[in-house]
């Protein structure tokens, strides 16, 4: 798309302003409440705020998302089989800024680098580098090369020395691509990392974690784990945790499942003049 991923983004948030919408992307939902089985209002956080609803879509982590009924209102055989979902892999990316010119000239904009094809498929063993994903850069002198991984979820700690670690491994993965990836370095930026607005200070950022299942659902082709339809009536689930398997499209394709529930759900109401 051109202008990547982020315009792509500016262009739905567009459309619905332009659709008599409104986008707050500066607040948190505190808790849901129910009524009969169906979410009427969600409550934001420190400001108390109330907003109606006729849908909600889920496009955070599941476990997270579903934490925000109150206990009461809980479904509890469904909520069972969301706490049972256990991740096996986290997806980890981490951004390097390099020159322009470190990149190999006729290398992909994605490339798949496998260190040892007869062990397990993880970690720095299977990284896929990608070339400006976000678009092309406002100095078109520098590039920004990806490196994601799927990082084995037992056993890691959620420290900055992980972290480090982590970007050493992916930055030796890029090695074997870019030459003289060193030489060209300008600059790093992990996806796990944020800074504390009090202290200005890093740290290793959950909320970013985005999950990898070892189980999914039957007749989904073994590429969801989790579905677009819950127990709850006007609750739906979207986002890149829906048909994960797919990988980047599946997001797109349960997308376009969620519109068309939704469609289905609402009443279109027309303006009479």
């Amino acid at each position: 798309f051109d202008g990547g991923i982020d315009a792509l983004n500016r262009v739905f948030l567009a459309k619905v302003k332009s659709n008599c919408g409104d986008v707050r992307d500066r607040v948190v939902g505190e808790r849901l409440r129910l009524k009969r089985g169906k979410v009427r209002e969600v409550v934001l956080r420190d400001r108390g705020e109330v907003i109606g609803c006729e849908i909600v879509v889920c496009n955070m982590d599941v476990k997270r998302f579903f934490g925000l009924i109150p206990q009461e209102d809980q479904n509890e055989r469904y909520h069972l089989k969301i706490h049972e979902l256990q991740p096996t892999h986290l997806l980890y990316t981490t951004n390097f800024a390099l020159k322009a010119e470190a990149i190999p000239a006729g290398m992909g904009r994605h490339v798949f680098t496998i260190g040892n094809p007869k062990k397990p498929l993880e970690g720095d063993n299977l990284v896929l580098l990608s070339v400006d994903i976000g678009g092309p850069q406002t100095d078109p002198n520098v590039a920004v090369l990806s490196a994601s991984a799927r990082i084995p979820a037992r056993g890691l700690r959620p420290t900055p020395e992980t972290l480090a670690a982590l970007d050493e491994r992916l930055a030796a993965a890029a090695r074997t691509i870019v030459p003289f990836f060193d030489e060209h370095f300008i600059a790093r930026a992990s996806a796990w990392v944020s800074v504390d607005k009090r202290t200005n200070e890093p740290f290793f950022d959950t909320s970013q974690l985005i999950p990898i299942y070892g189980s999914v659902l039957e007749d989904t082709l073994d590429t969801s784990a989790v579905s677009c339809r819950t127990a709850y009536k006007n609750i739906l689930v979207a986002g890149d945790h829906l048909y994960a398997g797919l990988g980047f499209e599946g997001a797109f394709f349960g997308g376009l499942n969620v519109q068309t529930l939704t469609m289905d759900q609402l009443t279109r109401k027309t303006l009479l003049g």
